[in-house]
């Protein structure tokens, strides 16, 4: 152990040493002003939503458990990347990005689980069900990236920009069960049972550290805050006739790892990278009846994506 310790030490050493004999600025002589780039993105994860907490209805309030239903969404999937970027004055960069699902595309099994609603107490899970779902997601992204450090063989920068996600869901073949009660027989329903829409809202301020290498080899840790995250859903419960919009604010963050190269000295770089983003928003969400409000109950709504890119990118 401690010779393979060793032996990295060397190695990170001669590796650094090599940036005294490189000019300064380490980016190969074909990068361009501008680049555009295609990728292919695996993401796995959730959007939830929970209700629970304080209750107002038509003729009375007060407070139940937290959370007393929570409906887990799914993000399991295959995800299309486009992506633009021009430098303009050398320190200052624009840059847009495209992600979305090829159509309605299967994403795993929504989970629905309900806490306290026939034994009196908040921690026993009384009814739960899978359903299989349907997925149109579209997330962009528009941002500025302005250089703070140039040194030798280092780069950092910050990033300031708008990101939203917009996630439309369709539920289909319901199975339920009754946890606490196992005697019960599953309740099963075929086709369509549930739609649901969210849209995620994030302006954002990120970090980014950068190590080249020469030939433009580059390893980029980032990492994002946003205090004014915003969420807003709508869940159509079409067994009940059931309707509910939701809007939430709360907090994002988010951070990554990402390597690029060049394809043996041409213009074109692979990139390959790994997110995760997190959204926690609070909010009320407000219920409808056949169109007869049934109430207002307190909701949390949360986003947690995990997120493996593979990109190639042209420089012009």
């Amino acid at each position: 152990m401690r010779s393979k310790l060793m032996l990295f030490l060397i190695i990170w050493q001669i590796a650094d040493a090599s940036f005294a004999a490189t000019p300064h600025n380490l980016e190969p002589s074909w990068l361009q002003d501008s680049h555009i780039g295609i990728g292919l993105l695996l993401s796995q994860g959730n959007s939830l939503y929970q209700i629970g907490g304080q209750v107002e209805t038509p003729t009375e309030s007060g407070t139940t458990h937290f959370p007393l239903s929570e409906l887990k969404f799914p993000l399991a999937l295959e995800l299309l990347q486009l992506t633009w970027q021009h430098r303009w004055k050398e320190k200052l960069v624009f840059g847009a990005a495209l992600v979305t699902s090829p159509g309605e595309s299967y994403a795993g099994k929504m989970e629905d689980s309900d806490w306290g609603v026939v034994v009196n107490d908040a921690d026993s899970l009384d009814i739960y069900s899978l359903s299989d779902s349907q997925l149109n997601y579209l997330q962009w992204d528009i941002y500025a990236e302005i250089l703070l450090l140039d040194s030798i063989g280092w780069q950092s920068s910050i990033q300031l920009g708008y990101r939203r996600w917009n996630l439309a869901y369709r539920l289909y073949n319901l199975d339920q069960w009754y946890p606490s009660r196992p005697t019960r027989s599953h309740d099963t329903q075929p086709g369509l049972v549930l739609t649901y829409q969210v849209d995620y809202s994030l302006p954002y301020g990120q970090l980014n550290i950068t190590r080249l290498w020469p030939g433009g080899r580059q390893l980029i840790i980032s990492g994002y805050y946003s205090p004014l995250a915003t969420a807003e859903d709508y869940d159509n419960h079409l067994l009940r006739s059931k309707k509910s919009w939701s809007s939430a604010s709360g907090y994002g963050s988010g951070i990554g790892a990402r390597w690029q190269t060049p394809l043996h000295s041409s213009p074109v770089l692979f990139a390959a990278s790994y997110d995760y983003n997190w959204i926690y928003t609070e909010g009320y969400q407000n219920q409808y009846i056949e169109g007869d409000w049934l109430g207002q109950i307190q909701n949390r709504i949360v986003l947690s994506q995990w997120i493996m890119r593979f990109e190639l990118i042209l420089n012009f």
